[in-house]
């Protein structure tokens, strides 16, 4: 059994924003050592270990700039590192797995034991946190860090009280479920079946005429969406948001209805958070600006179809924040917009100098998603991308946690989508919704690789909200023909709660056996190399809950004790049970 080391345990704060430095003192906790503190220069540190959870609270002598606050554990295993499992929860985007890889890192929650199928620890962060925490093991020395995410201002004696951390023992299945149960109950939002399924516009409409040709293919094709999202390239600049260009000027509100004459909800995609160097916001109110330690305005990658490299408002001041209810009504009232989609929401929190310091990392993230939330009311379809998982989980309809790049199909970043989405369909309908990101037009070709298929139908079998992108006025017809089926697959699967299962003896990461709750089994293969799976039906019916015999798409009908499957590299089979 796997046991935490009281010996040995050292405290690191690293503070200021450019440059930083690090401080640092060793002392006595983990597992039954009770209380400690820390002498970290301007801040001490008092943790107690406890029980079921670690505090842990900051108290400073002088004014100072937090990065981030770290413990780093020594544990003790009977087992060599190699044998040891890992899982690990993350901030978006890609999902830690139970594997035997040498080290693990992940955010959230973090769990690791002698064997994926034996009691181990499992360390969680607790609904209402205000400082993000990440997890990371190094198998070399034998330690296990935790960190806090601070990002903040302090002045001199005031104290923070840095978010519990909860410990628990036992098996993997039981803690994630309790864990997500916990979170539950914090709040969640239902979002109504026919918003399920949209298309994102990623610059194909220039022009109100190319809208109405773009709106009329999906028509004239009976492709089935629910909604159609105008991109960011109707702006004039990057967050000018109500100034758009001469195609759109004056037009926006003619655009909308143009997209709910065609039984679209009509809807928008931009980064409310980023402004072009170039915009209006920039040249006139630069103090509305997040800003260096130096006064210069912070640069964020760039954005938009032009590449533009962009800076970022500050959501603690007000004068922002009044800005940003204004274009947000315009754009509902005005030109009737009914679905949001808030692009790089991850900038809001990155460290910086603002109106007022004083709010930490999971504060910034909630106050912006409650100043879109209250500004739109709670009618229209509200979905964020690039935020940080189980943050403001309450407020939004749906987040995109793995996208899949339109630029770059490549191999790893199909797999990764697949892999995340497979993962998070257990929060589906508990805390959040498990959306894709935007799905290129292009996995639906007749010639798409192996890879393509199996990152299409993983999101297909797992996703709470589906979403593509390209344009459809460039498909022929058998590429028209897979998108429909794959949509009304997604239909009947659209609740998307997937029971997970590692082949028997294998590493997670490579095969996995899924099954939807529609009554879907399929077979993975999430690594470059074939791999062989075999299915007992004590298994399925054990881990999975199939009775009765299941049949490929092929009309083959499999009721034999135990069946084979060769899948090829980054492959996958579809069964239906």
């Amino acid at each position: 059994m796997i046991k935490i080391s009281p010996v040995g345990t050292t405290a690191v704060l690293t503070c200021g924003l450019k440059p930083t430095q690090k401080n640092k003192d060793r002392g006595r906790l983990g597992e039954g050592a009770g209380e400690c503190r820390f002498s970290l220069g301007e801040a001490t540190l008092g943790a107690c270990w406890k029980d079921d959870r670690i505090t842990a609270e900051l108290s400073f002598e002088n004014g100072i700039y937090v990065r981030e606050v770290m413990l780093c554990f020594h544990y003790r295993s009977p087992k060599p590192n190699s044998s040891l499992a890992v899982w690990t929860e993350s901030f978006a985007g890609d999902i830690g797995w139970p594997s035997k890889k040498s080290s693990g890192s992940g955010s959230w929650a973090y769990w690791f034991s002698e064997s994926p199928d034996s009691e181990g620890l499992f360390f969680r962060l607790f609904p209402g946190n205000e400082y993000p925490v990440s997890f990371k093991r190094n198998a070399y020395s034998k330690t296990l860090s935790v960190t806090w995410l601070v990002n903040r201002e302090f002045a001199s004696g005031e104290k923070a009280k840095l978010s519990d951390i909860g410990l628990k023992r036992g098996l993997l299945p039981n803690l994630t479920a309790s864990w997500r149960r916990e979170w539950k109950l914090s709040g969640s939002r239902e979002l109504p079946d026919d918003r399920r399924r949209g298309w994102f516009d990623t610059g194909e409409a220039e022009s109100p005429k190319e809208l109405r040709e773009i709106l009329s293919c999906f028509r004239g094709n009976k492709i089935p969406l629910d909604w159609y999202a105008i991109g960011p390239q109707y702006a004039s600049e990057t967050g000018d948001w109500l100034i758009p260009k001469e195609p759109f000027r004056d037009r926006m509100g003619a655009a909308a209805r143009t997209v709910s004459e065609h039984n679209f909800i009509p809807g928008l995609r931009f980064a409310p958070f980023l402004v072009s160097r170039k915009s209006s916001i920039v040249r006139k109110n630069r103090d509305w600006l997040v800003k260096s330690a130096g006064g210069s305005l912070l640069i964020a990658a760039p954005y938009g179809p032009d590449g533009e490299k962009c800076h970022i408002l500050d959501v603690t001041n007000p004068n922002v924040a009044e800005h940003l209810e204004r274009t947000l009504l315009v754009m509902r009232d005005q030109w009737g917009i009914r679905a949001f989609f808030a692009e790089r929401m991850n900038e809001i929190a990155v460290p910086g100098i603002r109106f007022s310091n004083g709010i930490s990392p999971c504060g910034l993230v909630h106050t912006a998603s409650s100043l879109i939330r209250k500004a739109l009311g709670n009618r229209v379809l509200l979905t964020a991308t690039d935020i940080p998982l189980l943050a403001a989980s309450e407020i939004w309809d749906a987040r995109a946690v793995s996208s899949v790049k339109t630029e770059s199909l490549k191999r790893k970043d199909l797999i990764s989508a697949a892999s995340a989405l497979l993962n998070r369909a257990e929060w589906n309908g508990i805390s959040w919704l498990n959306a894709s990101g935007p799905i290129p037009m292009a996995l639906f070709k007749p010639n798409a690789d192996a890879a393509s298929c199996t990152a299409r139908d993983a999101v297909v079998l797992s996703s709470g909200l589906i979403s593509l992108t390209g344009d459809p006025r460039d498909a022929d017809e058998q590429t028209v023909e897979n998108l429909k089926k794959s949509l009304e697959m997604f239909s009947s699967c659209r609740k998307g709660r997937v029971v997970l299962v590692p082949a028997a003896g294998k590493d997670r990461k490579e095969t996995l056996i899924a099954r939807n709750d529609r009554g879907w089994v399929a077979l993975f293969n999430l690594s470059g190399k074939k791999q062989g799976i075999s299915l007992q039906k004590d298994t399925l019916k054990t881990s999975l809950g199939v009775t009765k015999s299941i049949s490929a798409g092929d009309g083959a009908v499999f009721n034999s004790p135990e069946i084979h499957v060769t899948l090829a590299p980054w492959g996958h089979r579809l069964f239906n049970g």
